[in-house]
């Protein structure tokens, strides 16, 4: 194989070393920024379960309010805040997690596709760099 072949596959070469380094750089940075979106969101989750307590407080008895307006308020807060309350914390936010979750394992597992492209890649390299030393000394 002539010197100049050589050399402009290895050109090629480092270019989509050059490349993959880059795509794969982009992926880890997209991995960080979602692993922290992950961690506000647990934050969040975490927050929005200890608010519970704000909205079944005041506890409304016969001693405190009574009749029919205590009775509307109650109910309504026993079912309808609290369905939506369900629905937004067991929900809304699981769904969430499970989407970021489903998006990071794609992440890391493009991550180490590119890993092992980047390594074949190198690896033609070497093959490369051995053939024009052979065809330079022959």
């Amino acid at each position: 194989m002539a010197l100049h072949s050589i050399d402009l596959q290895m050109s090629n070469v480092h270019e989509q070393i050059y490349n993959l380094n880059y795509q794969m750089n982009q992926r880890r940075e997209d991995l960080e920024r979602l692993e922290q979106v992950i961690s506000d969101v647990e934050i969040y989750q975490q927050e929005y379960d200890q608010s519970k307590k704000h909205w079944e407080q005041p506890s409304l008895t016969r001693t405190t309010w009574t009749g029919d307006f205590a009775e509307q308020f109650e109910s309504m807060r026993q079912e309808n805040i609290r369905e939506s309350y369900h629905h937004v914390s067991r929900i809304q936010l699981e769904q969430i997690l499970h989407t970021l979750l489903k998006t990071k394992d794609t992440l890391c597992s493009e991550i180490a596709v590119l890993e092992s492209d980047i390594k074949h890649q190198e690896f033609r390299l070497n093959d490369l760099e051995v053939m024009k030393r052979e065809e330079q000394y022959t």
